[in-house]
């Protein structure tokens, strides 16, 4: 009889302790289970054969019904349609770092820019040569732009003015030296007027950018004309004498103006201060030659008077290193 009472008590409590749930899902599958918890969307449960296991996620809306173990039972409404019905294990998943999507824009610009005219070369020469120019630091004053195809490619343009003015001292010296004087002679202080080189040029060409956030920095190839304008009159006047004659001479050259191939590059900054705004740095080298009309015309007067009037060609090579500075103007949309 306690033998008999001894096994009644164990089977109750094994049937207790191992009493299983059903899962029956849409696709007709069958799990033996312990169900933990339900929330709106989804069921946790341990599978019956391993109760000691991991925790298992089905989505709600999978499941048809929950046949519980005493008996009850749960049916459940479809609410969406995916074709998996996998179980999830409940498992701490590491986030993954988000990657920041950096929009890249063409950056395409418009500027207005300004600054110095360094001459370079032959144009900035002041040797006792055809070519020298005498020129000295002057003014330069730009508009430029570019459209961007991709945000690294280009074509754009420049155009814009530049002056230049002419060592008196050496170009005075210059022109004393290739004058027909006498010898013998005490010379008087040189005195000229001389103007300016004006210099007009507009080109064209490929532009290569790289963007960041902060800066767009752009190097280009430019080639297109320019007209390059020498001063339109010089004047010399010096005197000379040695105690019983003196002369005085008075040397005027004309010149004219003349268009030529103007070809350089330079390099860029742009540094954005705002959505529409960059204040932009840079440089360009620009270079072209031209042919001028030149008419000279030297006249003495004094113990003797005599006048003599020239005409020639005359080569100028300039070269500029353009320094600026200015805003630009961000067209991207």
């Amino acid at each position: 009889m306690k033998t008999f009472i001894s096994t009644l008590v164990f089977l109750t409590v094994y049937s207790i302790c191992f009493s299983q749930d059903l899962l029956i899902l849409r696709d007709g599958t069958d799990i033996s289970a312990k169900i933990l918890e339900i929330s709106s969307d989804e069921i946790k449960y341990k599978k019956a054969s391993n109760p000691d296991g991991p925790t298992y996620t089905m989505d709600k809306e999978f499941v048809f019904m929950i046949k519980y173990a005493n008996g009850d039972k749960d049916v459940f409404n479809a609410e969406k349609a995916n074709p998996s019905t996998e179980a999830k294990t409940e498992a701490p998943q590491e986030e993954k770092p988000k990657k920041e999507k950096v929009e890249r824009k063409p950056g395409h610009f418009f500027s207005i820019t300004g600054g110095a005219s360094i001459p370079i070369g032959e144009y900035a020469s002041t040797k006792n040569t055809k070519l020298a120019g005498f020129a000295t630091t002057g003014y330069n004053a730009n508009v430029e732009g570019a459209y961007f195809f991709i945000p690294e490619v280009g074509l754009g343009g420049a155009a814009g003015v530049f002056g230049n003015g002419i060592d008196k001292t050496a170009f005075n010296e210059n022109i004393y030296d290739n004058l027909d004087v006498p010898s013998g002679y005490q010379r008087s202080q040189i005195k000229s007027t001389i103007g300016w080189y004006t210099n007009v040029y507009a080109a064209v060409g490929p532009y290569f950018q790289l963007a960041t956030k902060v800066v767009n920095v752009s190097i280009n190839g430019l080639i297109g004309g320019m007209y390059v304008l020498p001063p339109s009159s010089i004047v010399v006047k010096f005197s000379l004498s040695n105690g019983s004659s003196s002369y005085n001479y008075n040397y005027t050259n004309y010149y004219t103006g003349a268009f030529g191939l103007a070809y350089g590059g330079g390099l860029d900054l742009r540094f954005k201060v705002s959505p529409l705004i960059s204040i932009t740095l840079g440089s360009k080298f620009i270079m072209s030659n031209t042919e001028h009309d030149v008419r000279g015309r030297v006249t003495v007067t004094g113990s003797s008077s005599y006048s003599d009037s020239q005409s020639a060609k005359a080569d100028w090579n300039v070269g500029v290193v353009n320094v600026y500075g200015g805003i630009a103007f961000n067209l991207d949309k």
